[in-house]
Parts: C-alpha cells; sequence; structure tokens
C-alpha cells in the first residue's frame, strides 16, 4: 500500500474492524471515508467474489485508493469516488449489501486535532460526523444490509443514538481489549436495517495474552 503522512494511515482498528466484518460471496460493500482504500482492501484480499467501493471526500487520499486499489489488481472490484458522503449523488442509494466505516471518532472540543486538515477531519468532527456516516450508510444500504463499524466504547451511548435515529438496530458488538484486565479500548459494531431486537455480545478480544505477547486470535487475524 501507498501511504501518505497527510493522509489517514492503515491502523490496528481499521485491520480490526476488516477482521470483524462478514461480506459474503457476490455483496456489494461501500467504504464510507475510505482514506487511503485500507479497509476496502482487506475486505477484497479476503474474498474473491465481492466488491468494495469507496467514497472519500479528499481527493489525494482518493487519488492514493485508486492507486492502491490498482495496484492490488482490485481495478475491477470496486471503484473509488470523490465526494462529499452527506451530499446526495455520492453514491447510488439502495445499492449496497454492506457498508464499512472507521468513522471519526472526536469532537472538535475533545483534545487537539491534528494539524493537518484531512487527518483532522478523519479522526474528529470537521468533515463528516458519526451522525453523518449513519445516515450515508442508511442510504447506501438495501433492506436488511448490514453495517460495520468501530467506535470509542466511551462512547457508545452516542453510537447506539445515531444508529436508531436511521433505522439501524445493532446485532453483534465486540470489546477490544489491549491485554486481560485492561479496559476496552475499541468496540466493533454490526448494525442492521430491520431484523428486529436482539444483540450477541461476542467473548472479549484480546490484543496480548497473559504473558504481554500477541494473543493467539489476533496473530490468527493478521498472520
Amino acid at each position: 500500500m501507498i501511504q501518505d503522512d497527510s493522509y489517514f494511515k492503515l491502523t490496528q482498528d481499521t485491520a480490526l474492524l476488516s477482521a470483524f466484518a462478514r461480506v459474503r460471496r457476490g455483496e456489494r460493500a461501500l467504504d464510507l471515508g475510505c482514506g487511503c482504500g485500507a479497509l476496502g482492501i482487506l475486505l477484497l484480499g479476503s474474498s474473491s467474489d465481492t466488491v468494495c467501493d469507496g467514497v472519500e471526500l479528499s481527493s489525494g487520499a482518493a487519488e492514493l485508493a485508486r492507486e492502491n486499489y490498482a495496484a492490488c489488481g482490485f481495478t475491477a472490484r470496486g471503484e473509488i469516488f470523490t465526494a462529499d458522503l452527506r451530499e446526495k449523488g455520492a453514491f447510488a442509494c439502495g445499492a449496497y449489501d454492506v457498508c464499512i466505516s472507521n468513522p471519526p471518532y472526536f469532537t472538535a472540543m475533545e483534545g487537539a486535532l491534528s494539524p493537518h486538515a484531512h487527518l483532522a477531519a478523519a479522526r474528529g468532527d470537521t468533515g463528516s460526523t458519526l451522525d453523518d456516516v449513519c445516515r450515508a450508510a442508511a442510504r447506501a444500504l438495501r433492506w436488511g444490509g448490514r453495517f460495520y463499524l468501530c467506535y470509542p466504547p466511551r462512547r457508545i451511548e452516542y453510537l447506539h443514538a445515531c444508529l436508531a435515529k436511521y433505522g439501524f438496530h445493532v446485532k453483534a458488538m465486540r470489546f477490544v481489549h489491549q491485554r486481560p484486565g485492561a479496559a476496552a479500548q475499541l468496540v466493533l459494531c454490526e448494525a442492521r436495517t430491520g431484523g428486529g431486537e436482539g444483540c450477541e455480545i461476542s467473548a472479549p478480544f484480546w490484543v496480548e495474552g497473559a504473558d504481554g505477547g500477541k494473543s493467539d486470535e489476533y496473530r490468527a487475524c493478521f498472520p
């Protein structure tokens, strides 16, 4: 992958989200705020019969995503749109089975954001907010479609509120901890349009084992 310090790079959170998401054969996915294309590339690399488009506001990051798709041989399996996901026409509505996103985590009032405008927009709400991303996912998905995203556990109430606002039901969650005994640092979430109530909470995901090395499950995700 080609990456640039001016744009949001591949992170552990993105990699863990790609391992959590389930895209079935023949399904079409959309990466909302795709950056340099890392999440889409990880999903496409795990299945030979899926499509993953991406939408990205930054023209520079979107061009990197196109280059990365081409370098990985995925040009025919996904298109990168340079567009604002908040705007109508950014992508085809109701055309996707799955949406994925590593959305902005923080508000502009929470701590110092990056001096790089593109990084500040990726991690803070100076560009789109979580509410914007959830609204975009609701527009993009077919009825019964699935939305996979990750978010800080301390803001889980806001996450649930945004999803519910746009008709999503949370169907599965998994909390990520650095090591046994440590507080959760990330929540992985699957939400669906329709499907009724009921949510499966999986066993915790440990990044490290008791011995301080990477856990067996972590190594299995990233051999």
